[in-house]
């Protein structure tokens, strides 16, 4: 999901896009958002999408599902 990915106003804006108002805000931002702005989260954006790769999201979900496990084992 996009969450995962961006962080809002620092690598992208997010928003609910079943929501108009958020979308137009988002547009807004972009709309309004000075070149330098722009250039810095996109540099941002770039340098997060390459730390994402098959074996870190490998890695992510291991760990998601042994702290699954680990609390439903402890919860018994």
């Amino acid at each position: 999901a996009a969450e995962e990915c961006i962080q809002d106003g620092v690598t992208g804006w997010l928003f609910d896009p079943a929501s108009l108002p958020e979308m137009e805000s988002a547009i807004r931002r972009v709309i309004l958002a000075d070149q330098n702005t722009l250039h810095s989260m996109g540099d941002r954006a770039r340098r997060a999408v390459r730390r994402l790769t098959p074996e870190s999201s490998a890695d992510a979900m291991m760990r998601a599902v042994t702290t699954a496990v680990n609390l439903r084992a402890n919860s018994r």
